[in-house]
């Protein structure tokens, strides 16, 4: 059975891109996570250039942050991570190095590297992203055999770009919008296989002041290829302790999540996410730490 499923993924990647698109796990965060992904409009942290570079113009001191996602499925061995690195520079804008890398058993491989950058004019926040886009197939018996990777070889990549912007439009709320993959880039082997360009908009801010907690939800709208997805999520920020608590659902899963930050230096962020329509899965574990200084 195993084995039956590495082909299929095979199957699926090379020779059918209408069915199998690549870059389109996009669980690269805690706190996104347990917030529904509904991020375009919050984006504040080292998470900024998956979501939306904009956001780095929030940032006003360095950051490191690193990301390990794993997922509990049946028969499937899948892991995710990043890490991202955060400078602001003076009055000329920040700049950041990211990488997001996922693997499938060893027969598959995508990896994200991405020099972003982002600044503010007025009340506008901007933000582009530079990526280098790999993906590469594990070598076996099967995939020796196959005449596709015998003529193409196990790998490819390509470049792409994300555009942000962030602004205020009503008291604290903000707005986020976010291009992903503009140039949608042909990543396949043989056949052509666009990774497609998604665009997300967004709003967050804080609407309640309480005590002892003040509460920050978010919405967001995705829209790839021709596929709408709808994202929320809230997040209770407790005023006299280091704790955050946060919840949020999108078009296929729930998510819950804490975070505990340690005199604003330390962070670490925990989130859990259950899928609604993927079968033998129990759900994914995601954990996060940031380091500012």
């Amino acid at each position: 059975m195993l084995k039956m499923l590495k082909i299929l993924i095979i199957l699926l990647t090379i020779l059918n891109s209408n069915i199998y698109a690549s870059f389109i796990f996009n669980k690269y965060g805690a706190r996104a996570s347990s917030m529904g992904m509904a991020y375009a409009a919050v984006s504040d942290d080292a998470s900024a250039p998956f979501f939306n570079p904009g956001g780095l113009a929030q940032i006003k001191q360095k950051e490191a942050k690193i990301m390990i996602y794993y997922p509990i499925i049946q028969e499937l061995s899948l892991n995710t991570g990043t890490a991202s690195f955060v400078y602001p520079y003076k009055q000329y804008g920040t700049f950041s190095l990211s990488w997001g890398g996922m693997a499938v058993w060893e027969m598959y491989y995508e990896n994200s590297f991405i020099f972003s950058y982002g600044n503010n004019f007025g009340f506008l926040d901007y933000g582009i992203g530079l990526k280098y886009l790999t993906i590469s197939y594990g070598e076996d018996e099967y995939t020796r055999a196959n005449p596709v990777f015998i003529e193409y070889g196990y790998s490819q990549s390509a470049f792409s770009i994300d555009i942000g912007i962030l602004m205020p439009v009503y008291k604290a709320v903000k707005a986020g919008l976010s291009v992903q993959n503009l140039n949608q880039p042909d990543i396949g082997l043989k056949n052509k296989s666009n990774v497609w360009r998604k665009y997300n908009l967004g709003f967050a801010g804080n609407i309640y002041s309480h005590t002892y907690f003040n509460l920050n939800p978010c919405i967001q709208i995705s829209l790839r290829k021709s596929i709408i997805s709808f994202h929320t999520g809230i997040e209770a920020l407790m005023k006299h302790l280091p704790i955050s608590l946060r919840t949020g659902t999108d078009y296929n899963s729930f998510s819950i999540g804490t975070g505990y930050n340690i005199m604003d230096q330390y962070i670490i962020d925990y989130g859990f996410n259950f899928p609604f329509n993927i079968k033998g899965a129990y759900g994914s574990h995601c954990i996060e730490m940031t380091y500012k200084f």
